[in-house]
């Protein structure tokens, strides 16, 4: 396993002690804090990390397609508190505090991804340009979520499961789109979470107690194991690849979104069913190449027991371990040069700790190990140099580093 590979992992893990070490005298506000820096910083991080170790590679084609809805969708979450706002209903800040907040957020994230873009030279799967780091369309989209959280998360957890859902559909259609590798769009989102809640840290500081609801009330019911649903974040990483004499077909990091039920069968177990899209670069390496080949889609089922214990009212950590069952898409790959097994079974381990927001609303983290059979086949093409006609039968392994947004039923 590489170098680079280990600092993501240690950085994932030690990106959830300040969600372990907290206590039930951490007001809700602070606790939102808490989280979404951890979120945030988990992100923003690993993404840079990612992008830094990223070996010299190429494409073989150009590749035109771009889903346009999307460059509106962005938006959408930045958009719907003020919607909101006019129709009447409350939010947490009055006009001018919300507009100040808002502005200094969307002032720094813009910033921050446009210096980013001019100085580091990053070039998009599409071939179109050298700007992919990070992915602006996440940065958006992840900034207006995490808005929406803090206007309207206290009125009900839907308003930010709903944004944070529109967010993980924009950052995953860049990468199907192939506007975007995983790492340009987790770092993206990082930069949106983080610029999103220095924004509004910075709001508080000037505004004070002036225009703003008492919008967090203290969590006083216990932290039960209750039915939930989860929107999950997950940037996985490969620990091996696929040899092929002189060749090696390398299955990169990548991003998964999907909804996860939580349901309790005795006091501490549960069981967790999860349905997700995962979206993974394919690359060809040899001793001269590294090309990009084509997303590898994925749509995956997995079922995990889990043990979950409580440390105080506000946090819990849970470990749980299953099985996994993955559909493939076929891979849109030039001359088919390369093709792979219809589906894949694995198994899959995870701890996760969480931290509530309010009494039925949490933010969490988790990292986890993934191994899974995958079947390749690489057949001779002239657009990538090759000449044999081989297949390999293999385990996967891969870390995967999560966060995640939960009602509580």
């Amino acid at each position: 396993m590489k170098y680079n590979k280990v600092i993501v992992i240690l950085f994932a893990i030690l990106a959830l002690i300040p969600t372990l070490r907290a206590n039930d005298s951490i007001p809700s506000y602070k606790a939102k804090q808490l989280s979404l820096f951890t979120a945030g910083a988990t992100f923003s991080i690993t993404g840079a990390i990612s992008n830094n170790s990223f070996n010299k590679w190429e494409i073989s084609q150009k590749f035109k397609h771009t889903t346009k809805a999307v460059d509106a969708i962005q938006y959408a979450p930045i958009a719907f508190p003020w919607a909101i706002k006019v129709l009447g209903t409350p939010t947490r800040s009055g006009w001018g505090r919300m507009a100040s907040s808002q502005a200094t957020s969307t002032l720094l994230m813009a910033g921050s991804v446009s210096l980013i873009k001019d100085n580091i030279s990053s070039l998009r799967p599409d071939g179109s340009d050298m700007r992919a780091f990070p992915s602006g369309h996440s940065a958006w989209a992840y900034l207006g979520a995490t808005m929406t959280t803090y206007e309207l998360g206290w009125k009900s957890p839907w308003f930010s499961l709903g944004a944070y859902s529109i967010a993980s559909a924009v950052a995953m259609q860049r990468i199907i789109d192939r506007r975007h590798l995983p790492k340009d769009v987790i770092t993206g989102a990082g930069i949106g979470i983080l610029s999103a809640q220095i924004g509004y840290t910075l709001g508080d500081l000037i505004w004070g107690n002036k225009q703003i609801d008492n919008y967090f009330e203290p969590i006083n019911t216990p932290n039960n194991n209750s039915h939930t649903l989860s929107l999950i974040n997950i940037y996985s990483i490969p620990l091996n690849k696929f040899q092929f004499e002189n060749l090696a077909i390398n299955i990169s990091s990548g991003f998964e979104a999907g909804v996860k039920w939580h349901g309790p069968i005795l006091d501490k177990l549960s069981l967790a069913t999860t349905i997700s899209f995962r979206s993974s670069p394919i690359f060809l390496e040899n001793k001269s190449i590294n090309v990009y080949v084509a997303p590898l889609n994925q749509i995956r089922v997995h079922i995990a027991p889990g043990y979950r214990f409580n440390i105080n009212k506000i946090v819990s950590i849970g470990i749980e371990a299953g099985g996994t069952y993955s559909q493939n898409f076929s891979l849109k790959s030039q001359e088919k040069v390369i093709s792979l097994s219809n589906n894949s079974i694995g198994g899959i381990a995870n701890i996760n700790a969480s931290m509530r927001i309010t009494d039925d609303f949490s933010i969490g983290a988790n990292v986890g190990y993934e191994t899974s059979i995958h079947e390749f086949s690489i057949s001779p093409s002239k657009a990538y140099e090759i000449s044999i006609k081989s297949k390999e039968r293999k385990n996967i392994n891969t870390i995967n580093i999560g966060i995640s947004t939960s009602i509580t039923l």
